[in-house]
């Protein structure tokens, strides 16, 4: 495959148990949409079985695209060298750990033909999972990025998002910088 429509771009560290589901729930949601498409993970050097279950997974799947670092080098770092992989028009980015529900890439590949960057939001996922602490940090966070840069995003952290290539051709990516991402455009 020379140029997918789609690259969904994975940073993945110690995530054994979900890879399996994480790429059933990818075809469940992808497949049926009848492009073609490429799923890049980037193992940041886990420390259980993630790599030998994604060698194992790409030596199955040819949508399955796998690469690892030698060193832990982080979120933003592994992200970053995703999507610098990624061969894509449209390139999508979410979590290994199925807290980014692949059945919601058909809407972000919808509302990509009205923007240049769709970003998702674990507003509702908050009120399950995360503490008080979190969840009020969280939204501090965000009002000041949000006073600084003039956006309407309301979760920043949040690594749900769909990008068109050439928006993120040309930009330069430093250490947590896959949160201001969206500011970029």
């Amino acid at each position: 495959m020379q140029n997918p429509e789609l690259s969904l771009v994975i940073p993945c560290y110690n995530e054994e148990t979900n890879l399996r589901p994480l790429m059933d729930a990818i075809h469940k949601a992808v497949d049926p949409l009848k492009i073609q498409y490429e799923v890049v993970i980037t193992d940041d050097c886990s420390t259980d079985g993630s790599w030998k279950i994604l060698k194992e997974l790409a030596a199955a799947d040819p949508v399955l695209r796998i690469q690892r670092f030698k060193f832990n080098c982080g979120e933003s770092a592994a992200c970053w060298a995703g999507i610098k992989a990624a061969r894509g028009n449209v390139i999508i980015t979410l979590d290994a750990d199925l807290q980014n529900d692949p059945a919601e890439i058909p809407k972000f590949i919808e509302h990509l033909k009205y923007a240049d960057c769709v970003c998702g939001s674990r507003v509702q996922n908050r009120i399950k999972g995360d503490s008080l602490i979190k969840v009020i940090s969280s939204k501090i966070a965000n009002s000041i990025r949000n006073s600084v840069i003039h956006d309407d995003i309301t979760d920043a952290g949040c690594t749900y998002r769909a990008f068109k290539r050439e928006c993120v051709e040309n930009i330069k990516m430093f250490k947590g910088g896959h949160r201001f991402l969206p500011a970029l455009f």
